[in-house]
């Protein structure tokens, strides 16, 4: 959005601005104290936004502890949605939260956010039940902001030792049921003679793309397979550069599934793998380009 403003709440007159917000969004926003906002306001934890005509038009707020910012709060004027203002608040959140280990929150999956995370390189990982009346589940979404850990280290080694394949849903998919044995190509990666030189990596974007099965039998099935698999460290901030990058390899408009082959292919080259295998028409198309 042109001309939009995002800055650190640091005026009462901008926290009760804020607060009148949160009060019109209540409901999906949850009970907030009073004193947690002053607190918030005290310690810088919220971020404004105000546009062209200097109207508040959202704002996020979110809390720092051990090493770790949450984001509690994102809400957008209801007039002012659909501008990229929650974008907005966001990319300046992950700029200003740089020295952390990263960004988490918890978002209900029927909320306009939910689609925005993976979109500003969060991963899924995984839902817990809400505090709500309905107790709707809440998705965990994380970005890391610096990446190296033991997990990262060991995959490093794995990556020294043998050549790196990344897979992608469709053929885990196909790994994951016998019967296909012999009616899939995806078959020969389970060749003995391979177990020594290839090690076959996923990325986070396969939990995304899990979460999409409505069977919640299936989804825990998948995900549980899908962990005995070791997960390609990536450099969010490498990957973002990478999936702009490849954006208008993929057309104007995109659907969800579009989104997901986009990011798949970003975290696949952004972590430096040298191969990326699937069966998806439409990646294999992008091969040439």
């Amino acid at each position: 959005m042109q001309g939009l403003q995002i800055d650190v709440v640091d005026s009462p007159l901008c926290l009760e601005a804020v607060k009148k917000l949160w009060k019109a969004n209540a409901h999906t926003l949850g009970f907030f104290p009073d004193g947690a906002f002053q607190d918030a306001f005290a310690k810088g934890w919220i971020l404004g936004a105000t546009d062209r005509n200097t109207r508040f038009a959202g704002y996020l707020l979110y809390r720092l502890s051990k090493g770790v910012a949450t984001i509690v709060h994102l809400c957008v004027a209801k007039e002012l949605r659909g501008e990229g203002i929650a974008r907005s608040l966001v990319e300046r959140l992950i700029e200003v939260t740089g020295n952390c280990r990263g960004i988490a929150l918890k978002c209900r999956r029927d909320f306009p956010a939910s689609g925005l995370w993976p979109q500003l390189g969060f991963t899924l990982q995984g839902e817990v039940p809400g505090r709500g009346r309905h107790r709707k589940p809440l998705l965990c979404w994380w970005r890391d902001q610096k990446n190296a850990d033991l997990f990262s280290d060991a995959a490093a080694r794995l990556r020294e030792s043998k050549v790196c394949a990344v897979i992608d849903a469709n053929v885990l998919f196909d790994l994951m049921h016998e019967e296909l044995e012999f009616e899939s190509s995806s078959n020969a990666l389970r060749a003995d003679w391979l177990a020594d030189t290839l090690e076959l990596f996923i990325t986070e974007e396969i939990f995304i793309e899990i979460d999409r099965n409505p069977d919640p039998v299936a989804k825990r099935k998948n995900r549980a397979f899908a962990a005995t698999f070791p997960c390609l460290p990536c450099d969010t901030t490498r990957f973002d550069h990478v999936r702009g990058a490849l954006r208008p390899l993929f057309g104007e408009t995109m659907a969800e599934q579009d989104h997901s082959d986009l990011r798949q292919l970003a975290w696949a080259i952004a972590a430096d793998s040298p191969f990326l295998v699937t069966r998806d028409a439409g990646l294999l198309g992008l091969a040439a380009t």
